[in-house]
């Protein structure tokens, strides 16, 4: 679902925590509890700002049996104005979802090859680092200019 609104706030100090401010939020309901788990704000203000059109897009949970819409001051001095609040749905397009798997397949490749564990310059995981309370008297030692000494 995509949230969107015209906000302005005036003067708006933040209180003691930093979500002790004036806020947009969707909530998702399972049962009559609301999951503050899962994302739910749309927008967060402090201090004085003019109309400004803000918009998230929240996935909302097979789990959630009611959404409510509110606009929070938590904590916080100041005012906050809100209008033309609009709920509606969005589909994630298949354009997006394979563009997100290539980006995240390509970092993941990106990654590989720069710390050298495809070219086979170094292991994802080397036995002479790991600590072992089972491994007998078998000390590696690996001091800071890369000399390596083992002893037993």
């Amino acid at each position: 679902m995509q949230l969107s609104a015209d906000i302005r706030s005036l003067d708006v100090v933040q209180g003691e925590k930093p979500w002790h401010r004036a806020r947009l939020v969707l909530l998702q309901y399972e049962g009559k509890s609301a999951r503050y788990t899962v994302p739910h704000v749309a927008a967060v203000l402090e201090g004085t700002h003019e109309w400004e059109n803000h918009k998230a897009v929240f996935e909302i949970q097979p789990w959630a049996t009611e959404l409510t819409v509110a606009a929070q001051l938590v904590r916080c001095t100041g005012s906050l104005e809100v209008k033309n609040i609009r709920l509606y749905p969005v589909v994630e397009s298949k354009v997006y979802t394979w563009a997100q798997r290539l980006i995240i397949g390509s970092w993941g490749v990106f990654f590989c090859l720069s710390s050298g564990v495809l070219s086979g310059e170094r292991k994802i995981w080397d036995s002479r680092n790991f600590d072992c309370q089972f491994c007998g008297d078998f000390v590696w030692d690996h001091d800071s200019r890369g000399d390596e000494n083992s002893s037993l």
